[in-house]
Order: structure tokens, then sequence, then C-alpha cells
């Protein structure tokens, strides 16, 4: 049998419809244009939490919302923080919401932020949480 190109596609009545799979892998990282976001800065003595994520002697955080994925809402939390241990970037899926997690240095606080205030913003999330990550141009994430 002829293989074919993936961008061409068989027409006729023989060959059996097979519709394009849109869903998103979140094994490898789902790209996500963000909506909005929030900042907010710190004094780094105490611990910042919003339920969910907590950042020890935090700095400042961002709050990423972006598109949804299908029916899933995506958030990216991002603290930075003066503590000398930092936890490993995270991400999971439940209930039609899926957040990833990223805790960076103190320091990267201002380069962060200059990048979040570019417009258009995307994000990339998912697998481990060691692939997410934060671009103003979305072919910086693949």
């Amino acid at each position: 049998m002829q293989e074919f190109l993936p961008h061409s596609r068989p027409r006729g009545k023989t060959h059996p419809f097979a519709p394009v799979d849109l869903s998103t892998d979140w094994q490898v990282g789902g790209i996500i244009k963000a909506r909005a976001f929030r900042v907010a800065a710190h004094a780094g003595h105490e611990a910042c939490s919003n339920g969910v994520y907590t950042v020890e002697r935090c700095v400042g955080s961002i709050e990423l919302t972006g598109n949804k994925a299908g029916q899933t809402h995506t958030t990216l939390l991002i603290g930075f923080s003066l503590a000398p241990d930092l936890p490993a970037p995270s991400f999971s899926i439940a209930s039609r919401e899926a957040i990833g997690t990223l805790t960076l240095p103190a320091h990267l606080f201002g380069a962060f932020l200059a990048i979040v205030h570019a417009s258009p913003l995307y994000f990339r999330m998912g697998g481990d949480g060691y692939c997410n990550a934060i671009a103003n141009d979305a072919t910086f994430l693949t």
C-alpha cells in the first residue's frame, strides 16, 4: 500500500475517514495562550499560599490563566523565593482543571515580569512539571 505524506489526505469512497486528534497531550506538555495574569510582590519573610500552591519566603508570585484546552481550565502558578531549597515544578490535572507550578529564585522575578508584560504571552505545562515554561512566542515552547 502507498504511504501518504502527513499533510495529504486520500480522497474517495474507498478510504475511511480518520478524524484529526486535536486533544492536548499533557504528557509532553500543552502550549496555552494566556488570557490574563495577576502579579503580587511580597516581603520575603513569610510563606504565601493560595490553597493549592505554597511558596516559602516568597518575594513575588505570578498567576497565569490560560485559554481552555478542550474542557479543561488551565493555570500556571509561578513563585519566587529566597529559600535555599526550592521545590520541584509540578503539574496536576483533576476535575477539569490543569494546574502547573514553577518555583524560582527571587532574583529572577524582574525578568519574568518583563516576559509576562509582553504581548502575546504563552505558557507550556504538563508531564511531571519539568516542561513548565513561559514565552512571548509559542515557537520557543515547542
